[in-house]
């Protein structure tokens, strides 16, 4: 039973970190780029409202940080630093020119904050096709156009066809959904199955302490500080058998242990003998009674005929 627990809680424990594994690998961060200039968030500041601008791809690491982002299955688009913080568009309408700036990321902010993006790389609004993101000269909003300024270049597989009118979730994202679902059911699963492990220790580590359980036979091994009592030899069942508990003789009651007591001299009882004491007990008795009533004591050879007589009768 304890070894049972134990592969079902280290199951439940791997299935969950595997699962864990492969969602921490599927979220990944990668660059918006146009030749080599990428979005970058300006001087790093993490604010409402702070500009996204075009500045040269990798660098040191600081300044790469600011280039990486998170393409999430909700279609924002998340600093990679700090996945609270969305790619937006600053104003909740659209307009050319509009700014595109750093913003907390909003439910209540979908048309400014949802994108697509599709295999000819353009960087659109998800609930609007028709306003795409442009590089020419700073990063802003403008009608799509198919220019050079609107290419990007950003790793996500699989991209939304070109066309395609987005806002909804891919496969891919619901699959990460389910991986997440998973992976919190596995770990979830492994730690009430440790904890159930334990508490069955505990509690049958309790009972033999108390008497409860079966009582420790001596050779007996302990495993995880239970004992572990070991199947009896061959040699100790025939001991039992012909040696049983004391007090209870093999298929025998007081009755033979009385026929079976040794006479006087040491040795056991033979018919015979019990025969003698009985016949001469008979004497002994017919002595007396005749010598109350006056009459002759009979012999032994007269007793013995007299009862084996009654006992033919």
């Amino acid at each position: 039973m304890t070894r049972v627990l134990a592969i079902i809680a280290t199951s439940w424990l791997w299935l969950g970190v595997a699962f864990a594994q492969q969602v921490t690998n599927s979220v990944s961060t990668t660059e918006i780029r146009a030749e080599n200039i990428c979005v970058t968030n300006f001087n790093g500041a993490l604010k409402n409202g702070n500009q996204l601008t075009l500045w040269n791809c990798g660098g040191p690491e600081v300044v790469r940080t600011r280039q990486l982002w998170q393409l999430a299955s909700d279609h924002t688009i998340r600093l990679g630093v700090d996945t609270r913080y969305c790619l937006t568009n600053s104003i909740d309408s659209r307009e050319e020119g509009n700014a595109i700036v750093l913003w907390l990321c909003d439910g209540s902010m979908k048309s400014s904050q949802t994108w697509d993006i599709t295999t000819l790389g353009k960087v659109q609004l998800a609930q609007h096709h028709d306003w795409c993101l442009d590089g020419n000269p700073r990063l802003d909003l403008m009608p799509c156009s198919g220019s050079r300024q609107q290419k990007w270049k950003v790793d996500t597989s699989p991209p939304v066809p070109d066309g395609d009118s987005g806002g909804g979730s891919s496969g891919e994202d619901n699959n990460l959904e389910l991986q997440v679902l998973f992976s919190l059911l596995g770990i979830a699963g492994g730690i009430v199955s440790i904890i159930l492990y334990c508490r069955f220790l505990t509690l049958r580590k309790k009972a033999l302490e108390a008497g409860v359980g079966p009582a420790v036979e001596e050779g007996a091994e302990a495993v995880l500080g239970v004992p572990f009592f070991p199947a009896p030899s061959v040699a100790t069942i025939a001991s039992r058998q012909h040696d049983p508990e004391p007090g209870h003789p093999p298929g025998g009651s007081a009755q033979l242990d009385e026929e079976a007591a040794p006479g006087e001299g040491g040795a056991a009882a033979t018919p015979d003998a019990r025969a003698g004491a009985a016949s001469g007990a008979a004497a002994e008795a017919a002595h007396e009674s005749a010598g109350n009533n006056g009459a002759a004591p009979a012999s032994a050879d007269e007793v013995r005929v007299e009862m084996r007589g009654s006992q033919r009768g």
